[in-house]
């Protein structure tokens, strides 16, 4: 029978500090994903900026706008 105490995960069992390491696909896809998250922001704060401007230049209502 086996104990509590004896169960470890079965991808860091054999490997001595695997704990510490990370996976370099993980990391690229991670900044990926927060320089797609940047891009977001930024499009929407430069749209949100400029709204009155695009606004006046469609000659559009308040209504029409949104």
């Amino acid at each position: 029978m086996s104990s509590a105490a004896n169960i470890t995960s079965p991808g860091f069992a054999a490997v001595p500090g695997a704990a510490e390491r990370v996976d370099p696909a993980r990391v690229v896809a991670f900044l990926a994903m927060c320089f797609g998250m940047f891009m977001a922001f930024l499009d929407i704060q430069v749209v949100s900026a400029s709204l009155a401007q695009i606004q006046a230049g469609l000659a559009a209502s308040s209504d029409e706008i949104t």
